[in-house]
C-alpha cells in the first residue's frame, strides 16, 4: 500500500503541487509557515474526508480561489486506483477512477494512514473532545464503516442541533433525528468499547518498550449508550433542557476518555516524559493493530513530532521506524537532526512550492 502521484490545487498555501513519493520515508523539510503542515493535511484529508486540524472545508480552499483539487494514484497489492477530492465551499465530491461517489462506503477503507502531530503529544491534558478525537480516528482505521457513521451521526446532531433552537418546536421533525440519532450513535458507542478492549495489551507493551519501566497505564472509556433504544429514550427524556440549551447534551459526543497511570489519573499524575511515551506507546501500538486487523501497513504522517520528544523517545520511535514497512512522510525544519536509520529521500517546501533535493 502506498502513494504513486499525489496532486494538489488551490489547498491552503498550495497553489499547484504534484509529488511522486518514494515507497520509503519521505522527509519534508522546510521553515515554519511554509505548507509542510499543509500536505500532510492534504494527504490525511484525501483518505479520511477530515482535516486533523479540524478546519472546516470552506477554510482549506487557498484564498481568492473557489475551489481545491487533490488528487491521488495508489497502489494496493499491484492495483492501482485513482481518486479525486474536490472541495468547493462547504461541499465536497469525491470519484474514484473517474466515477462518482455515491456513498461513503465505496470510498472508505482502501488506503489508511496513521498521523502523529505536535498537538498529539498534549492529548490527555487537553478536553475530551481532543481525546475522542485522537482515538476515533484510530477506531476509522481499524474498521472503514465507522468513518461513515461518524459522518452520519454528525450531520443528523447538526440537524437535531438546529431544530432545537426553531421556533415553534416541530416534535416531529424531533423525533426523525432522534430516530438516527441513536442508530448511529449506539453503533459509535458500541464500536469504540470494542476497541478499547483490544488495544489494553498492546498498549501496555508499547508503553513498556517506549518507556522502559513496570508502570501501569490503562484507559477507560465512558461510554453507557450502546444500546439504540437506551439512547434514543435518553434523547427523548432531555429535550426539554437540549431545547433551553440549544444543543444535544447526550450521546457518543459527550463520552470522556480518561488514561490512568497506577490507577491515578494522568492528566494530573503523569509526568511530561510519561505524556510523550504515552502517546508514543499509542501511536504505535495503532500501527500494530493496524497490520494484525489488516494483515498491511497504514502510511505513516508524521508532522514535526521529533520537536516535541525528548531525544530517548526520540531514539525510539525512529528505531521503530526502521522496522516499518510502509510509506512514511516527515516534515521537518532540519532534516540532519532526525535520526533516520535509512534510506529516505529528502524533498523541500517553500511558500507551497515542493521540491526534490536533487532537483
Amino acid at each position: 500500500m502506498l502513494f504513486d502521484t499525489i496532486y494538489i490545487q488551490n489547498f491552503r498555501n498550495i497553489a499547484s503541487l504534484r509529488i511522486q513519493p518514494a515507497p520509503g520515508i519521505n522527509v519534508i523539510e522546510g521553515a515554519n509557515g511554509q505548507g509542510k503542515t499543509n500536505l500532510l493535511e492534504a494527504i490525511h484529508l484525501s483518505v479520511t474526508l477530515r482535516s486533523f486540524r479540524q478546519h472546516p472545508t470552506r477554510d482549506l480552499i487557498r484564498i481568492g480561489e473557489k475551489e481545491a483539487l487533490i488528487a491521488t494514484r495508489f497502489d494496493v497489492d499491484g492495483i492501482s486506483r485513482d481518486t479525486e477530492l474536490h472541495l468547493r465551499g462547504t461541499r465536497r465530491m469525491l470519484k474514484i477512477n473517474g466515477e462518482k461517489v455515491r456513498t461513503l462506503d465505496d470510498y472508505f477503507g482502501t488506503m489508511r494512514v496513521v498521523t502523529f502531530t505536535p498537538d498529539d503529544v498534549n492529548v490527555f491534558k487537553e478536553g475530551p473532545g481532543t481525546r475522542r478525537l485522537f482515538f476515533d480516528r484510530m477506531i476509522f482505521n481499524l474498521d472503514p464503516r465507522y468513518g461513515a457513521e461518524t459522518l452520519r451521526f454528525e450531520q443528523v446532531l447538526k440537524q437535531r442541533n438546529a431544530a432545537l433552537r426553531q421556533d415553534p418546536i416541530d416534535i416531529k421533525l424531533l423525533d426523525v433525528y432522534e430516530q438516527v440519532l441513536a442508530d448511529y450513535g449506539a453503533r459509535i458507542t458500541a464500536r469504540r468499547n470494542t476497541f478499547f478492549e483490544r488495544f489494553e495489551a498492546p498498549l501496555k507493551e508499547a508503553f513498556g518498550e517506549v518507556f522502559g519501566t513496570n508502570f501501569d497505564v490503562r484507559l477507560a472509556y465512558d461510554g453507557t449508550y450502546a444500546d439504540r433504544d437506551a439512547l434514543r429514550d435518553a434523547l427523548a427524556q432531555q429535550r426539554a433542557r437540549d431545547i433551553q440549551r440549544g444543543h444535544t447534551t447526550v450521546g457518543p459526543h459527550r463520552d470522556e476518555i480518561e488514561a490512568f497511570l497506577d490507577d491515578q489519573p494522568f492528566k494530573t499524575y503523569a509526568s511530561q516524559g510519561q505524556h510523550r511515551a504515552f502517546v508514543l506507546a499509542c501511536k504505535i501500538a495503532e500501527i500494530r493493530l493496524s497490520v494484525e486487523a489488516h494483515a498491511s501497513w497504514p502510511i505513516l504522517l508524521m508532522d514535526d513530532v521529533s520537536s516535541e520528544l525528548d531525544p530517548l523517545r526520540n531514539q525510539h520511535l525512529f528505531a521503530f521506524l526502521d522496522n516499518l514497512q510502509t510509506q512514511v512522510f516527515i516534515t521537518t525544519t532540519d532534516h540532519h537532526v532526525l535520526q533516520l536509520p535509512r534510506t529516505q529521500r529528502l524533498w523541500k517546501m517553500n511558500q507551497g512550492d515542493l521540491q526534490a533535493e536533487d532537483a
